[in-house]
């Protein structure tokens, strides 16, 4: 059977600068690799990746990174049959629906199968009233081929575990147990040679990299975060043994020596993170690699530290989201703010850089939970912290702080950015924001002038040790090498053209 899988352009507020991620999509290949090794004829369409620097407005707030869908559909082969597109964040939902609706304008015997983070948390929004025949829920590499073996064959798909459907619906009750199971070798079907040029992702990179995924699910029960609805906070790693072969595998393939481990919580187990380390070491890969997307620093110690930069670590995320015992716990995340702020001063000692998130907005908080962040953020920026990252909470769909939430309402899912100007106290919660930008940068100058000044020829020469020095690259590069399209806006609604494809099991 011939299928596209569809990773959508990049969206996000103008002038936000917590907006989308343009990092390698790794899911979208895992998704397709799967197929081909069923023996579907599967093309990849990274709608972000064949135009990196194409920059427009798209329905008058938001701005659309990449080709748009229209440009898609010149892409696009007719002769598919089923279309996979990968919606993980809030802000690519309208798009994706967009894309949907473009296609079946022109092909009208199309199934549409939408997966990742945000089509599972509105997966029976997306089946009931906007027309997509199926919706993959949590992972997708097992259940995507089975769903396409069942339509190739026109069998039922009642059976089949983890989907939504127009008739019905099967909560996912089997998750991959053994990772290291899984084809993960399939990276050549996305554009990488574009994402290399423009050197920015999710952690700091100078020009290629590549993301890895060394874990599944997080064990943790957070509830501003959509994690323990796609994993049921189940934690399934891989074995030491297969990170370190992929790495091989793309140092030979690729001549990538730059890694960006992006699991949810990949240090859970201090054993296999040890393990990793030494592997590194004794088949001296020369490797560099980071944790972008964060650890938890309660299982990190002094050896590991030690361990992770001989192996080649240069950056990792923290996560404490507040100064406030009392407000961790409304949020239910358990840190131990102390050892965090130790953990800080070692990696500023050993020379791991290290970024810290700070979540600003969260119900319940008071003025004295902020007056704890700013005196830790101050504390914390001497120990050694080299930057912070300060989003404004958003009730994402999926996480339980979703639920009841009382600081406003949002009139559609391109509002949930990180710069969310529709809640009641978002001026308010502005201020904050900038506030606890100045306390870093004037304590981080006071303690670590050079640290400091170094900044600038690293943005100068494009020598990214931290997010924000990638940042400012990339809003200076929107200058001189953006290309500025048409605007685009979707189209009619949906429920205004009746679907034309009978989603029927």
């Amino acid at each position: 059977m011939k299928i596209t899988v569809i990773r959508p352009p990049l969206v996000g507020m103008r002038g936000d600068l917590f907006g989308s991620i343009p990092s390698i999509p790794v899911n979208v290949s895992y998704i397709a690799g799967a197929l081909m090794d069923g023996g579907h004829d599967v093309d990849v369409i990274d709608c972000y990746g064949e135009e990196p620097r194409w920059y427009r407005r798209y329905n008058d707030t938001l701005i659309m990174r990449g080709i748009s869908p229209d440009d898609l559909l010149e892409r696009f082969d007719g002769k598919t049959e089923v279309v996979g597109i990968s919606v993980n964040e809030a802000v690519s939902h309208a798009v994706s629906l967009d894309i949907m609706q473009v296609l079946r304008s022109r092909y009208s015997h199309l199934k549409f199968v939408f997966g990742g983070h945000h089509a599972t948390a509105v997966a029976d929004e997306l089946v009931n009233k906007q027309n997509v025949d199926y919706v993959v829920l949590s992972e997708g590499e097992i259940t995507i081929l089975e769903l396409v073996n069942a339509l190739e064959k026109k069998e039922p798909v009642d059976s089949i575990d983890g989907i939504v459907w127009k008739h019905g619906s099967n909560k996912r009750k089997h998750y991959v147990e053994d990772p290291s199971s899984l084809n993960v070798y399939h990276t050549d079907v996305l554009p990488l040679e574009n994402y290399w040029r423009i050197r920015y992702a999710h952690g700091p990179t100078n020009g290629r990299y590549m993301n890895v995924v060394t874990s599944r699910g997080c064990p943790y029960n957070c509830k501003f975060c959509p994690s323990p609805m796609m994993s049921q906070r189940k934690w399934r790693p891989r074995s030491p043994e297969s990170v370190v072969e992929e790495f091989e595998y793309y140092i030979d393939k690729y001549g990538v020596r730059d890694f960006h481990i992006n699991d949810e919580n990949f240090s859970s187990s201090p054993e296999r993170t040890r393990k990793i380390c030494d592997l590194i070491t004794e088949k001296q890969l020369n490797v560099t690699f980071c944790m972008p997307s964060g650890i938890k620093v309660e299982t990190v110690s002094v050896d590991l530290l030690n361990r992770l930069r001989k192996a080649g670590c240069k950056f990792l995320t923290l996560s404490a989201e507040t100064g406030s015992e009392r407000l961790l716990k409304l949020m239910g995340k358990p840190v131990d703010l102390e050892h965090l702020m130790k953990m800080t001063r070692h990696a500023h000692k050993i020379g791991i850089r290290t970024s810290c998130f700070f979540m600003i907005g969260y119900p319940g908080e008071t003025n004295a939970d902020w007056a704890l962040t700013r005196k830790y953020v101050a504390r914390l920026t001497r120990a050694g912290i080299d930057e912070i990252v300060c989003p404004i909470m958003i009730p994402v769909p999926g996480a339980v702080a979703h639920e009841n939430f009382e600081f406003g309402s949002y009139d559609d899912y391109g509002q949930l950015t990180f710069t969310p100007k529709w809640r009641n106290d978002y001026r308010t919660l502005e201020l904050k924001r900038r506030l606890l930008y100045l306390v870093f940068f004037l304590r981080k100058a006071f303690w670590h002038p050079w640290r400091t000044f170094l900044m600038l020829p690293h943005v100068l020469f494009w020598k990214h040790t931290t997010k924000g020095e990638m940042t400012i690259n990339r809003i200076l590069d929107d200058f001189r090498r953006v290309k500025r399209q048409p605007a685009w806006n979707s189209p009619v609604p949906e429920e205004d053209h009746p679907s034309t494809s009978d989603s029927t099991s």
